[in-house]
C-alpha cells in the first residue's frame, strides 16, 4: 500500500495516464444495464462560483458480473470509463485519477446514492491523498476540492426518477 499527497491542475491538453479509469471511443464502450443517465448541473469553484461546464453526459451501468461502471461523455472526446469503485454508507463513490504529461495528477470523484443513483455529486479535487491497494484499486481523499458539481438525472430521465415538470421548473 502507498499512500501520496498530490496537488490537482485539472488536465489540459496533452496525453494522460489513468488510475482506476480507461479512456474508450464510443465504438468500444461496455455494456450492461443502465441504471442511470445523469447530468452535472449547479458547478462552483473552491470559492463558491459558479463555472461553466462542457456539455457533459455521465451513464452509470451494471455489468453482468454485477460490477458497476461509470461512463462520462463529452462531444469530441474519448469516454472516460471508471472502474474504481466502492461502497461508503448508501453512496456508491467512483474515483480515478488523470495523469497528463503537461499538468499535476487530478482526482476525479463522482459520489452517487445507491442503488437508486438519481443523484450525486462530481468533485475534481485540488489537494487528496490517495491509498493504494493490491490489483489496482484505491481510494482517495479530497482536502480541496476545485469544482464541485451537483449530478442530476438528465432531461428524459425525469419521469423514470418520479421528478416529472418540477425539475424543469426549478431553474
Amino acid at each position: 500500500m502507498r499512500s501520496t499527497a498530490l496537488l490537482l491542475l485539472l488536465p489540459a491538453c496533452g496525453s494522460a495516464g489513468l488510475e482506476g479509469a480507461s479512456a474508450m471511443p464510443a465504438s468500444e464502450l461496455p455494456s450492461g444495464r443502465v441504471v442511470s443517465n445523469l447530468e452535472p448541473s449547479d458547478c462552483v469553484d473552491r470559492g463558491g462560483k459558479p463555472v461553466a461546464r462542457p456539455a457533459t453526459k455521465i451513464r452509470v451501468l451494471v455489468r453482468e458480473d454485477g460490477k458497476p461502471l461509470l461512463i462520462e461523455q463529452r462531444p469530441g472526446y474519448d469516454a472516460l470509463v471508471v472502474h474504481n469503485s466502492f461502497s461508503e454508507g448508501s453512496s456508491l463513490v467512483f474515483q480515478a485519477i488523470s495523469e497528463p504529461e503537461d499538468a499535476e495528477p487530478a482526482l476525479h470523484e463522482y459520489r452517487l446514492s445507491w442503488p437508486a443513483a438519481q443523484s450525486g455529486q462530481l468533485g475534481n479535487a485540488a489537494l487528496f491523498e490517495a491509498t493504494f491497494h493490491a490489483g489496482g484499486s484505491f481510494k482517495a481523499q479530497a482536502t480541496a476540492l476545485s469544482l464541485s458539481c451537483k449530478l442530476l438525472p438528465m432531461a428524459g430521465d425525469l419521469d423514470k426518477a418520479g421528478l416529472g415538470s418540477e425539475r424543469l421548473n426549478d431553474g
